[in-house]
């Protein structure tokens, strides 16, 4: 059991969920090896969800008189056993730049990832589907609208307007190139012809 529990009651209620660290651990195979290897490894060490949990429940065991192991933080920091916490040493760097060991990724694994890609790729597609029909939809409702009617309506009216002028021009253009009217006057006159100096001599 877990320090702070003595004859199987608690002697206070703790938060930050602590538990052994080597319970958390599964083996694929050779389970005793590995529980031995790693029980040397780990200890009694303890794992807490964040440093505050940690300090409070050292701080809890040591006023009980009870010793404290080694208590680890979900956030990667560490009190030890002697109640030295801080600084570098005592946290855990990014996970990134751990190399870290352990057996191979079953083959589940890569299954079960590549149909959660697959399945990310299909709700991309089915979203943009969706957008698409709706803007399909909308774009329908919008051409038999009573608005939309109303604007074709204007544009169709616009349209006989604009005919009936070029009918209208192209008259005055024909009634321009056409010929008078012979009945009525010109309004210009015409010179009389000259008469000849015989003409102008009296008979004998």
């Amino acid at each position: 059991p877990l320090p702070h529990i003595r004859n199987g009651r608690a002697l206070f209620n703790p938060v930050g969920n602590p538990v052994y660290a080597q319970d958390l651990l599964i083996y694929s195979g050779d389970h005793q090896s590995c529980d031995l290897v790693f029980k040397n490894f780990l200890g009694f060490t303890i794992l807490m969800d964040d440093l505050t949990s940690a300090t409070n429940y050292r701080k809890a065991l040591v006023e009980n008189r009870i010793h404290c192991p080694t208590i680890l933080t979900r956030e990667g920091d560490r009190v030890s056993a002697r109640g030295k916490f801080g600084g570098a040493q005592n946290k855990a760097p990014p996970i990134v730049r751990l190399r870290v060991f352990g057996a191979p990724l079953p083959q589940h694994y890569h299954t079960l990832k590549e149909q959660l890609d697959l399945l990310e790729k299909y709700k991309s597609i089915r979203l943009k589907m969706e957008q698409v029909e709706k803007a399909h939809d909308e774009c329908i409702m919008e051409e038999v609208s009573p608005k939309r009617l109303q604007e074709r309506q204007k544009v169709e009216e616009m349209k006989k307007e604009f005919e009936e002028i070029e009918r209208q021009l192209a008259s005055v253009r024909l009634g321009k190139r056409g010929p008078e009217n012979p009945g009525e006057p010109s309004g210009i006159q015409t010179k009389r012809p000259r008469q000849k100096s015989t003409d102008l001599l009296p008979d004998f």
